[in-house]
């Protein structure tokens, strides 16, 4: 399975081992709202946010990040001369795609809403992610395609080098989901031509959980 535009791969290799968890996703065709293809959406650009009444299916998430990855520059790094010259706050909405419990006997992974806002004259980034369900448990269980409770606040700093992969952001992302608490170093890239995307990737401390997250202004 791989996460594909036009048939061919666009997500650069330095990406792939944190995007285990979101292609399972993208592949995975059973929701809790009914059923999903799963492949890739027609092309365009989606403001990404919650889905209607506040409340995220599985459905509509793998909806929105398979037009997310429609975007041709989705996972390409935004030139450092382009993020130094910008100014002012920008605002991105996505997902996050969280996996749990990697050494345990029965992991579990879940997707979630994740809004940010990069101030680019302060050099900060700022955001949370919360509305999560789960999307996979490797022991089967009823409770997979239903929410979960859970946030978690991103906290992070622009590094001035955001054309070495995952070197563009740092910080910090900490919260629960499903009642895991979750202490993650974060990196990743402002992505696109103009600035358009965020690129994120996260390690829990304990080394037992990860994430990555997707957005777009």
């Amino acid at each position: 399975m791989h996460l594909e535009i036009g048939g061919k791969m666009k997500i650069k290799s330095y990406f792939i081992p944190a995007l285990a968890a979101v292609t399972l996703a993208a592949c995975n065709s059973t929701t809790s709202g009914g059923s999903t293809s799963g492949g890739s959406t027609s092309g365009g650009s989606t403001s990404g946010g919650s889905s209607s009444g506040g409340q995220i299916t599985t459905q509509n998430i793998l909806t929105q990040f398979s037009t997310l990855q429609a975007d041709p520059n989705m996972f390409s790094l935004t030139p450092n001369t382009t993020v130094d010259a910008a100014t002012g706050s920008a605002s991105y909405s996505g997902v996050m795609s969280v996996t749990t419990g990697s050494t345990s006997a029965n992991p579990s992974a879940y997707l979630g809403d994740m809004d940010a806002t990069v101030d680019f004259t302060a050099d900060t980034m700022s955001g949370s992610a919360d509305s999560f369900v789960e999307y996979f448990s490797l022991i089967a269980s009823p409770t997979v395609g239903s929410s979960v409770s859970g946030s978690i606040t991103l906290s992070g700093t622009l590094t001035g080098n955001n054309e070495m992969p995952t070197g563009g952001i740092t910080g910090t992302a900490s919260g629960t989901v499903d009642g895991t608490n979750l202490n993650m170093n974060m990196t990743g890239n402002v992505g696109g031509l103009s600035r358009e995307a965020l690129i994120l990737q996260f390690i829990d401390n304990s080394l037992t959980a990860g994430a990555v997250g997707y957005a777009v202004q």
